[in-house]
């Protein structure tokens, strides 16, 4: 039997991108969540305020709170190859990257990977943030390899230049968590992983 993919949703503002992909793994998990509960209850239980958006350490006390959906385990230094691994074993990945804007200002974001193809090549990305030749937010895109490799790369928070651990809770980017859905039962324990952006 094959997964079907959920109804993912995609952020409306600059900020949501954290509870937005906490909200898209409930529904890779399996779980029946709607925007119009789950949502907002994220919001508030995250502390997701403009203009930074969510830090890592509310991300990691809301997955323990949803550990009924997933199990998490932060993934240090994460590869390409180890994400691919997981995607082909039927798990997700959800991450935080970090970038800079068209101001050259530094952000962070958090969407989903949910699927590669076989080559490992190309990946099919919930929530990803508006890039060149695609103005527009799309829910679900797809993402070269190589530009996946550039999200992987090693990038200080925007509140400091210590990569490991600023003075507001965040450890720099990447930050990626191995997540094993404990609700999904068309398969064996599939893994997500997590990827950040502070928007």
């Amino acid at each position: 039997m094959g997964w079907a993919m959920p109804h993912f949703v995609s952020q409306r503002d600059e900020f949501s991108c954290g509870p937005v992909a906490l909200f898209n793994a409930l529904r890779w998990s399996g779980h029946q969540a709607t925007c119009r509960e789950v949502l907002p209850r994220l919001m508030t239980y995250m502390k997701c305020e403009p203009p930074h958006g969510t830090r890592t350490c509310q991300v990691e006390r809301t997955l323990r709170r949803y550990s009924k959906y997933f199990s998490a385990h932060r993934l240090p230094n994460p590869s390409v190859q180890e994400i691919v691994k997981h995607l082909d074993a039927g798990g997700a990945a959800l991450i935080c990257f970090g970038f800079d804007d068209e101001n050259n200002q530094r952000r962070g974001h958090y969407c989903l990977l949910v699927k590669t193809n076989e080559a490992g090549s190309m990946f099919e990305v919930v929530n990803y943030p508006p890039r060149e030749g695609c103005p527009s937010r799309e829910t679900v895109s797809r993402l070269k390899r190589k530009t996946l490799i550039n999200n992987l790369r090693r990038r200080a928070c925007p509140c400091s230049i210590e990569e490991s651990r600023c003075e507001k809770g965040c450890r720099g980017w990447p930050t990626v968590w191995l997540l094993e859905s404990t609700t999904r039962n068309s398969a064996p324990i599939a893994r997500i992983f997590v990827f950040m952006r502070l928007d």
